[in-house]
């Protein structure tokens, strides 16, 4: 055992952590972004955040792997409040709501192309390295 966890259930405990805290939080969080005029400001913070969280992953060794596993939890909850915010943010992009449906479609795309470019190049530096 780990800190009183066996490492086996390491990724049930992470995702019961994550559920549990969002489940309690996010309805709060949500609520504060429907009201707030900040929405942009705050897509803004959470990506920044987000991706200044996501640096510290590089280092992962032995000694680090869990302040990082605390790091990633954090990660995975502002994940879901950056989801909030862009969702929040959709229909203020448009004032027609076609325009919007057209917008989101395109947004869905590039976000599933994205992903699927990024399969291949990793399966291609695989096999190349």
């Amino acid at each position: 055992k780990v800190y009183g966890i066996r490492p086996s259930s390491l990724l049930t405990t992470y995702s019961t952590v994550v559920g549990l805290v969002s489940s309690a939080l996010l309805p709060l969080v949500g609520s504060f972004i429907d009201h707030s005029k900040y929405r942009r400001e705050a897509g803004q913070i959470t990506a920044l955040v987000l991706c200044m969280l996501l640096i510290p992953l590089i280092f992962v060794a032995e000694e680090t792997w869990f302040a990082l596993a605390i790091i990633l939890l954090i990660v995975a909850f502002l994940g879901w409040i950056h989801t909030s915010v862009a969702f929040a943010y959709l229909p203020e992009l448009a004032d027609d709501e076609t325009e919007l449906v057209k917008l989101t479609a395109s947004f869905t795309i590039i976000q599933y192309a994205s992903t699927v470019i990024f399969l291949i190049v990793m399966i291609g530096l695989f096999y190349v390295l």
